[in-house]
């Protein structure tokens, strides 16, 4: 979705280099695309082990910055918040390491 606007809105999204879509093939769940890696789908939702190194990946090709749309439920701590979380630190972790 944040594609589609982004692409209405004329914002460019450039797609990763040969090296990093070489790395995304090896880290993505096959219903993810390396086209449009960060909308990985379930898969990898919660796992952020592996969202952090998707992430690190994408910010080797020297983006300025890295941003996360997530789509909270309604509050309700507790376990339910767990994949939303562990998707923020997995975002944290490599844009830190690169000053995004």
């Amino acid at each position: 979705m944040v594609a589609d606007a982004a692409e209405r809105l004329g914002l460019i999204l450039p797609q990763p280099t040969p090296g990093t879509a070489r790395k995304l093939e090896n880290l993505l769940p096959p219903i993810a695309t390396v086209a449009n890696p960060l909308d990985y789908t379930t898969p990898l939702w919660g796992q952020e082990e592996a969202v952090a190194l998707t992430v690190g990946a994408l910010l080797e090709d020297g983006f300025d910055a890295a941003l996360m749309v997530q789509d909270y439920p309604i509050h309700n701590p507790g376990p339910s918040y767990d994949p939303y979380l562990a998707d923020a630190r997995a975002l944290r972790r490599p844009a830190s390491a690169f000053g995004s």
